[in-house]
C-alpha cells in the first residue's frame, strides 16, 4: 500500500514537471511582458485608452509639430503676419502690395489757383472735378474720353495736385471745373472752369480757374 503511495506521488510530480515545460514553449505570462525600449517611440500608444491632453504625438516621424507645441495657431509654424495669404500673396513678408511708380515721362503736376475776376463768384459747396483729354488741333478743343481724372470735394487753392496716367502722352488739354449740381456728365450755369494746353511730361503747371459758364449744357463726361 505504501509503495502504490509513493509511485503516485512520483507521477504526479512528473505530470506538473511537464505542464510548465509546455507552458514555457508558448508566450510568457502577461506580469513578464516589457516593451522592447530601444524601439519604443510616441507611435507606441495608439487609441483612445492610451491618450491624455499634452500627451503622445500623433504625427510622429511625419515631420508634423505635436498639438501641444501648436498654440492657439491652427497652421502651426506656418508664421502668416498680417498677410491673409502669407508669403504667397502679393507684397512679401506678409506686407500690402506696394503702390505703383508713377511714370515721371507721363505725368503732370502743379497747382490750380483762382482768377481774381472770379473769386467773388465760386459756386458754393461745389465738386472740383480735374481731369485730361487728347487736344484736336484741327478744332483746338478737347475730344475723345478722358486719359486720366481727380475729384475733390474738399480743397483749398493753392491746390497742389499731381496726375499720372500710362495713356497720358504728347499735348492734352488739362481742365478744371467747380461743379455745383456735382454732376460730372453736365456743365451748369455759373460753373467755375479752367483750361490749360498742355504737352506732356510737365510739373510746374499753374491751372487757373478763370470762366464762368453762362449756360447749362449736358455736352459728355467732363467736358
Amino acid at each position: 500500500m505504501i509503495g502504490k503511495l509513493v509511485l503516485g506521488l512520483l507521477a504526479a510530480v512528473v505530470a506538473t514537471s511537464g505542464c510548465k515545460k509546455e507552458e514555457r514553449k508558448g508566450l510568457p505570462p502577461a506580469t513578464e511582458w516589457q516593451a522592447d525600449k530601444s524601439k519604443t517611440d510616441d507611435t507606441t500608444a495608439t487609441g483612445p485608452e492610451h491618450s491624455s491632453p499634452g500627451g503622445s504625438n500623433p504625427h510622429a516621424g511625419l515631420g508634423i509639430p505635436a498639438p501641444g507645441n501648436m498654440g492657439n495657431n491652427p497652421h502651426g509654424n506656418m508664421t502668416m503676419g498680417n498677410n491673409s495669404h502669407g508669403n504667397m500673396g502679393p507684397g512679401g513678408q506678409g506686407g500690402q502690395i506696394p503702390a505703383r511708380k508713377a511714370d515721371p515721362k507721363r505725368t503732370l503736376a502743379g497747382v490750380i489757383t483762382i482768377s481774381s475776376k472770379v473769386k467773388d463768384k465760386l459756386p458754393p459747396g461745389a465738386r472740383l472735378f480735374l481731369y485730361a483729354k487728347r487736344w484736336d488741333p484741327k478744332t483746338n478743343k478737347m475730344t475723345g474720353r478722358t486719359i486720366v481724372s481727380q475729384v475733390f470735394d474738399s480743397y483749398a487753392f493753392p491746390l497742389k495736385f499731381t496726375m499720372s496716367s500710362a495713356p497720358l502722352s504728347g499735348t492734352v488739354v488739362l481742365a478744371a471745373r467747380l461743379d455745383a449740381d456735382k454732376d460730372a456728365m453736365s456743365r451748369q450755369k455759373g460753373d467755375v472752369v479752367g483750361r490749360l494746353k498742355v504737352k506732356v511730361p510737365d510739373l510746374k503747371l499753374n491751372l487757373v480757374l478763370d470762366t464762368v459758364l453762362d449756360k447749362t449744357s449736358s455736352a459728355g463726361s467732363m467736358n
